[in-house]
């Protein structure tokens, strides 16, 4: 009995590490073939975990055939063979089990009721029975060949899911035939190693000539999971000016910082540092999205000059420009006056893809992706229709963009390192504002959600982010407006976001005061764009201009020297970040900067600009958004011109959500602001219509794609 028990947990351990190595082969050639800036295969400790998860499921089963077998010996005498049987036939039956429940999911097939499963699980078990029992190979060459073929028969057909590896390597191919090809593949795999290997191994007498192939052939598969997170560069630094800091906070609404009025205590490590500092009241973005805005900040210019923005084409699944060479970004120009520049960032808009590295020293825009680890492990897909995998993996940073923390280590990192080394111009962007706006809890259990809102928007989710996107949308395509019990609960879970923002950014102030940096530093905190929760009954960001959109925070406190506090109530633009700095610094502007020092109160062009998604086209909800748009505020007033549409006008000292358009009304004062916005355009060679030509590489719109970034 003991001989058997070994054997069949053996027998199932070695089944199940065969499962996990041919998903392990298929990842790491995908992160070869890739070559993404995306860390896409598991961390030491998430491999780890895997192979426990894995393992264990191996040890269970075993344990189970052992159970069988001690129930078939009762009933009549088993052989010593029975519990190779048994043990490699379960644990076929139960992966092939894992895989049609995930992929029939994902396909929407009708495999839903319990009694479906099992009759089917029975018929797999038998067939698996009978077929082991065909073999009369050696147990090994039995179990390596059956194993391995089956695990590459699912792991084709997986890949070709929605957001697989294969469908992401090559073009979609309809599942009717994905399965024959699967099938024949794997036939093709089954006979060479259970025919032709028994012959070739006998004739290798080198063993560790073969073991080491295979070693080198294994580092090569997963050589990327060493690959360094950043790049950096040496230069020779003076120390005789001040350090500055950049802070952009994703998403963040200017009306949900309490430093700002709001009526919680959102943002206390921020407020504390703003009582030093200038907070400028009305500071509005260039645009209502990261790519455009971020731009803007770095170059000085608005997004109809630095083309970093959204183009009306057919040609790709993700139009749009990356900023180009020929912009020269504040990095550059800081790095030529002798600083150190670094710029840690947390998604995928800000990364080398679309060139706003451009000038940095040290750049970290290394975000890690598990979204193809979930897809190519069976266990883990499947695993993820009962406990939410995906909540988990994107709250701590690995799906796609990172959070606070892991910003805060590399940032905490570099300045122990080249903190001394003054002066630096280091630049933090974080992403933790943005969607989903986690709950304290994470998935879709009945303590973490209203009931209401569970029962309405669940619809058999374990994953809180499913849900999320669920209220989001039926928003966005006009099935009703955001209801408040909704707005209540989503702005909950946004305000925790802040604050847990607010928290990580002081852990940065604290650093500065440890290391004596802080009184030299020119620190400034801003944010990319705001959010709607509802408001025009939109959500999120990114396809109109109107000021939960685009009115951001703007806190900037000077070094010591320089005594400049308050707040600042006339309007200011983000083109002005720039020339701010570089007016601080005594540094001449070049002559292509757009935007004029804060300090220049009549000098503020208040313009933003919004290209649309020409993927709406395919969407009938979406045509309320098939406009390229451009703002600008004047006194009291703003105007929105909204190209091949009705132009908007809204008083905004009378109506500060801008819900009357006095469009009609208005006339007089529409025409006179219409001809400045005009003369503006011209002046600064803003395009007003998104055509041009994308530069975004194929691969790079693969990621977005499988990241969800593209519907």
């Amino acid at each position: 009995m003991k001989s058997s028990l070994m054997q069949a947990i053996l027998i199932s351990l070695g089944s199940w590490l065969i499962f996990m190595s041919i998903d392990s082969m298929f990842l790491g050639v995908f992160t070869i073939v890739q070559k993404s800036h995306y860390n896409l295969f598991p961390d030491f400790i998430s491999s780890v975990t895997i192979l426990v998860c894995y393992l264990c499921i191996g040890i269970s089963l075993g344990l189970i055939s052992v159970m069988i077998l001690f129930i078939k010996r009762k009933i009549y005498q088993a052989k010593q063979s029975d519990s190779f049987y048994v043990a490699l036939s379960l644990s076929l039956a139960v992966n092939c089990m894992i895989n049609i429940f995930s992929i029939s999911n994902a396909l929407g097939l009708p495999f839903k009721t319990v009694p479906t499963y099992i009759i089917l699980f029975g018929f797999l078990l038998c067939g698996f029975i009978k077929i082991t029992h065909y073999l009369k190979k050696s147990m090994l060459i039995s179990l390596v060949s059956l194993c391995v073929s089956i695990e590459l028969f699912w792991s084709i057909v997986r890949g070709f899911l929605k957001g697989g590896i294969l469908f992401v390597l090559i073009n979609p191919i309809n599942m009717v035939y994905v399965f024959p090809l699967a099938l024949f593949i794997c036939s093709i795999v089954f006979i060479f190693i259970y025919l032709l290997v028994p012959y070739v191994i006998p004739k290798i007498k080198n063993r560790p000539v073969m073991l080491l192939l295979v070693f080198f052939i294994t580092c090569l598969v997963f050589k990327d999971t060493l690959n360094s997170y950043s790049t950096s560069e040496h230069i020779d630094v003076c120390t005789n000016k001040p350090n500055i800091l950049l802070i952009v906070m994703d998403t963040t609404r200017v009306d949900h910082l309490s430093c700002y009025g709001y009526h919680k205590k959102t943002t206390p490590h921020i407020d504390r540092y703003a009582q030093d500092a200038v907070i400028y009241k009305n500071a509005y973005s260039t645009a209502s999205w990261t790519l455009p805005s971020m731009a803007s900040i770095l170059t000085g210019t608005y997004p109809g000059y630095h083309g970093a923005h959204r183009v009306e084409t057919s040609e790709t699944y993700f139009p749009m420009n990356k900023l180009n060479d020929k912009n020269t970004t504040l990095a550059e120009l800081l790095k030529q006056a002798g600083y150190n520049t670094a710029g840690i960032v947390g998604c995928e808009f800000l990364t080398k893809v679309f060139g706003l590295h451009q000038g940095f020293n040290y750049f970290d825009d290394k975000i890690s992706s598990y979204l193809f680890t979930l897809s190519t492990f069976a266990v883990l897909q499947c695993s993820n229709h009962f406990f939410p995998l995906i909540d988990y993996l994107s709250s701590k940073g690995y799906y796609g963009y990172r959070v606070a923390d892991q910003i805060n280590k590399s940032a905490l990192s570099w300045l122990e390192e080249n903190g001394k080394k003054e002066p630096f111009f280091l630049f933090l962007h974080y992403f933790d504002p943005h969607h989903p706006y986690w709950p304290e809890e994470l998935g879709t259990a009945q303590r973490n959600i209203p009931d209401k809102i569970r029962g309405k928007y669940k619809k058999g989710n374990v994953n809180y982010v499913d849900m999320e996107r669920g209220i989001i949308d039926s928003v966005m395509r006009g099935e009703k407006p955001l209801l408040p019990d909704e707005k209540d609960y989503l702005l909950n879970n946004y305000n925790r976001e802040i604050s847990i923002l607010d928290k990580k950014i002081g852990a940065i102030f604290k650093k500065l005061e440890d290391m004596s940096l802080y009184d030299n530093t020119l620190i400034i905190i801003t944010a990319d764009h705001g959010e709607s929760f509802g408001e025009h009954n939109l959500m999120l960001h990114g396809v109109h201009l109107y000021d939960d959109n685009i009115h951001v925070p703007l806190i900037i406190k000077y070094p010591l020297r320089d005594k400049q506090k308050g707040f600042i109530d006339y309007p200011v633009s983000l083109v002005g970040i720039v020339p701010t700095i570089l007016s601080h610094l005594s540094i001449e502007p070049p002559d292509f900067i757009q935007g004029s020092p804060f300090n220049q109160r009549h000098e503020q062009r208040i313009i933003a600009q919004n290209y649309f998604d020409p993927n709406f086209k395919k969407q009938k909800w979406a045509k309320r958004f098939m406009y390229d748009l451009i703002s600008i505020k004047v006194g009291d007033y703003k105007y929105i011109k909204v190209l091949n549409g009705e132009d908007q006008l809204f008083n905004l000292k009378e109506d500060q959500k801008e819900t009357d358009n006095i469009i009609k009304k208005g006339e007089g004062i529409k025409n006179n602001i219409r001809n400045l916005l005009d003369l503006y355009t011209k002046q600064l060679k803003l395009a007003e219509k998104s055509n041009g030509k994308v530069v975004i590489d194929k691969k790079t719109m693969q990621n977005l794609k499988a990241l969800g970034y593209i519907n």
